[in-house]
């Protein structure tokens, strides 16, 4: 009888574990997928004269940045 409460809670513990490590890997895999990303292949010569002007939606955060130049747009705060 001890043997068969030890199996059933040695069962419960592992189908647990299966269950959060899937929950978090569903977790992971969604908030991967939700980043976009840009890669612009521009040659470093390349000088961008003008003003943008980004009309930003509502309650949205994001930001454009140029490397080694800094952020060039992004959301109010």
């Amino acid at each position: 009888m001890f043997k068969s409460h030890k199996k059933h809670h040695f069962f419960l513990v592992f189908v647990i574990g299966i269950i959060v490590v899937a929950i978090l890997g569903l977790f992971k895999a969604l908030t991967l997928t939700n980043k976009p990303r840009l890669l612009l292949n521009i040659p470093k010569s390349y000088h961008a004269v003008g003003n943008l002007n980004i009309k930003w939606p509502y309650g949205t955060e994001g930001a454009i940045m140029i490397d080694r130049y800094g952020i060039i747009s992004q959301t109010p705060h």
